[in-house]
């Protein structure tokens, strides 16, 4: 299952989104590292093209 954070800066501008994928538990019993990403976002690009983008980089993972 894949989370993804909104990372925004002092001001409140969002300035990426954080993706973490959850790879499950290992042979030995003891948990994988996560899988993480970072998604930096354009400036130029409005909050609908940032979700959508957004989403097609999670199914892309």
């Amino acid at each position: 299952m894949a989370n993804i954070q909104a990372r925004r800066d002092k001001s409140g501008k969002l300035i990426s989104f954080s993706v973490r994928v959850h790879r499950g538990i290992g042979a030995d019993g003891k948990p994988l590292k996560p899988y993480t990403a970072t998604f930096k976002v354009s400036p130029t690009w409005t909050e609908k093209k940032r979700a959508k983008k957004g989403r097609s980089f999670r199914r892309d993972l």
